[in-house]
């Protein structure tokens, strides 16, 4: 009876062994995973220079939120809070004339967000415009700018990011940071690895590139910890860069951080040396 009592205790000695090697080598395996690769223009530059900066475009731009650029249009979100109206404007880049605008509020859900394109459809969060509030998750036809909601997030989300079939979504402030499928099944809610409040987000490269609080950042999505941080200047009028809407298109980062009349796009590129925005 001993010599069979010490057999079976070697056995679970021996099992338990082999499941802690296992573990140690399956850990091993994710530690020697490399982080993503920033895009190769962010990746080698310590500094953003301005490239282009647009006339004012010719119609009130509203509270500027988000920002899409395209090689022929900006799209942008803004909210006006005296009429409740929450807006989806599409301005042809040729001449910043205004293509299109739509209506995108819900009753009382009219603070629309930064936005995102998943190849497909504009991803805009509508939610009321109170921090302790639910959002509207929106799908939006960038030629026609039909829209329809897709799901209701029980979160003020100020920021949307479409990662693959994930739909990454910032709330107030960008304390937290929410995983979603398609359909709003939250996947996992991760707390802000900057602590900046963040008002514009981008999915580029396994990153998220998000402005807010005076810099441009990247996010590594997976390993979730700042990789790359730009800092950023003001516009003509005064305003930081980061203060509204970003966008990313060919390896360059676009801004529109004015509102109203004053509302006009500014691209930069990647390089080295100090920060121009003039």
């Amino acid at each position: 009876m001993k010599t069979k009592n010490a057999f079976q205790t070697r056995i679970r000695i021996s099992a338990a062994a082999a499941l802690l090697l296992v573990m140690l080598c399956a850990r091993a395996a994710i530690a020697a995973v490399p982080p993503p690769a920033l895009p190769p223009e962010a990746a080698a530059a310590d500094t953003l220079t301005l490239s282009y900066m647009s006339d004012p475009f010719p119609f009130d731009a509203t509270h500027v939120q988000g920002l899409f650029v395209t090689r022929e249009h900006y799209f942008f979100t803004g909210v006006d809070k005296f009429t409740s109206s929450a807006y989806l404007f599409k301005v042809n880049r040729l001449d910043g004339a205004l293509a299109s605008k739509k209506n995108i509020e819900k009753l009382f859900d009219f603070h629309p967000g930064g936005i995102d394109f998943d190849g497909k459809y504009i991803w805009v969060p509508v939610a009321v415009y109170d921090e302790y509030s639910h959002t509207y998750m929106t799908i939006v036809d960038p030629e026609t700018l039909r829209h329809k909601i897709v799901f209701q997030a029980d979160d003020h989300i100020g920021a949307v990011a479409c990662h693959g079939d994930t739909i990454i979504g910032a709330n107030w402030n960008a304390r937290d940071f929410y995983f979603f499928t398609r359909k709003g099944e939250i996947i996992e809610k991760r707390p802000s690895p900057t602590g900046v409040g963040y008002q514009d987000c981008k999915a580029v490269s396994g990153h998220l590139m998000c402005t807010g609080g005076g810099y441009l950042d990247w996010i590594d999505i997976e390993n979730w910890n700042l990789a790359k941080r730009f800092a950023l200047g003001q516009s003509v009028e005064g305003s930081s860069l980061s203060r509204e809407g970003a966008a990313w298109l060919d390896g360059q980062v676009f801004f529109l951080p004015d509102d109203g009349l004053k509302a006009r796009v500014y691209a930069f590129s990647f390089t080295t040396g100090e920060t121009d925005t003039e």
